[in-house]
């Protein structure tokens, strides 16, 4: 009875990997015939949040809703667009962390829009951090690292329960599918 989709940024969760299982609607980018490390297919995530958006828009407020918005703008090659270059005072990895934050702006913003807000749990959570030379490794690869391992997790309950409260308790990303389905 949900009603389901998943807007992804990176061809590297292609939905012929098997995760588009259970999603209604599925949206990638399309693979690049040259791809590279460095270079494969994604789309920016506003880009990717204004697919999310329009589809918020189109929900049966009536009906539970299940999405996931996934961005890949924090990874090589780091080009983030300008305005979040400023913000970031020239530093290309965090204008694209901005541009991130950013488009989780956008889809909150439409949430609230279509009276949805108070009644979505919210669920921010990266899947590794990068290793900015730290160690000798530029991004992230074989090195386990704190600063490619500890990544931020942050959750909006839709009654408020806990806000503004940290945790410094150890958890992972597998953890997410339990609490949603608590929730």
């Amino acid at each position: 009875g949900f009603q389901t989709a998943a807007f992804v940024a990176s061809v590297v969760l292609d939905v012929g990997y098997g995760l588009g299982q259970g999603y209604q609607n599925w949206a990638q980018p399309r693979r690049q015939p040259q791809q590279t490390v460095i270079h494969i297919g994604e789309s920016p995530a506003a880009q990717v949040a204004a697919q999310a958006a329009r589809w918020i828009e189109g929900l049966d407020p009536q009906r539970p809703f299940c999405g996931w918005v996934h961005f890949f703008d924090p990874h090589m090659a780091y080009e983030p667009p300008a305005p979040f270059l400023r913000q970031a005072g020239g530093e290309p990895y965090l204008g694209e962390v901005a541009a991130a934050d950013a488009a989780v702006g956008e889809l909150v913003a439409a949430l609230r829009a279509k009276g949805l807000l108070e009644q979505t749990l919210i669920v921010v959570v990266a899947d590794h951090g990068e290793g900015r030379n730290d160690h000798g490794e530029p991004t992230h690869s074989i090195l386990c690292y704190d600063e490619v391992i500890r990544v931020p997790m942050l959750l909006r309950w839709p009654d408020g329960w806990r806000a503004g409260e940290r945790s410094d308790e150890i958890v992972s990303v597998v953890d997410i599918f339990p609490t949603v389905v608590e929730a």
